[in-house]
């Protein structure tokens, strides 16, 4: 039901005012970015405020997941933030720009920025990220000397070593890849030897 203008001013003047706006869960979120996307100014009609389509304006910011908006009577705008937890740096066209679990793209990485974050390249890099980046961090053994991984034909991925070397993993089941490369660093040595690429495309061997 519609409250009207002159209501709201009566509210407004009975102390259901705007005084205070309270934003929990904000890490990453720019603050005066929250304050412009809730439109809306100490000393408004609290009743006139909006929730819902506050809500829905925060969710347009990049590193808001999910999040509550509420009108706490008689002054207080009460904001609880979920906010997007990169897992990796993705890198296509040029650009290389921080990521999430969902390949949602949080901003872009400035140049002097070195964030300890995995590298991924290429088209569909992002969307597939998560799941490589889970199997890697059970091998630090290979993620520790990992300088890239990329996306081939969006199907595929190669690991570029800090030395060199190329490892090409195959379309499925990436694990049993890793476990075979992990033994080989481990047991075998393996890049301690004049080795140009391994490749993993075919189950029985290496």
């Amino acid at each position: 039901e519609l409250i009207t203008a002159s209501s709201l001013e009566i509210t407004r003047k009975a102390g259901f005012a705007v005084e205070d706006i309270l934003v929990e869960g904000r890490n990453q979120t720019d603050k005066d970015q929250i304050v412009s996307v809730l439109q809306v100014e100490k000393g408004s009609p609290i009743l006139a405020f909006n929730p819902h389509d506050a809500l829905k304006r925060l969710g347009d910011i990049s590193w808001v997941k999910s999040g509550i908006v509420e009108r706490r009577l008689p002054s207080t705008i009460f904001v609880r933030l979920y906010e997007r937890e990169p897992i990796a740096m993705w890198q296509n066209n040029k650009i290389i720009k921080l990521i999430d679990r969902e390949g949602h793209v949080l901003r872009d990485i400035g140049k002097d920025e070195t964030p300890s974050l995995p590298l991924v390249v290429g088209d569909g890099a992002n969307t597939h990220a998560a799941d490589l980046i889970a199997q890697l961090l059970q091998y630090q053994s290979i993620l520790t000397p990992l300088r890239a991984a990329v996306r081939v034909s969006n199907r595929r991925w190669d690991l570029q070593m800090n030395n060199n070397v190329t490892v090409k993993l195959p379309e499925e089941n990436i694990g049993a890849a890793l476990d075979k490369l992990h033994k080989a660093i481990t047991e075998q040595q393996i890049f301690d030897r004049n080795v140009v690429a391994l490749d993993f495309r075919l189950p029985d061997r290496m």
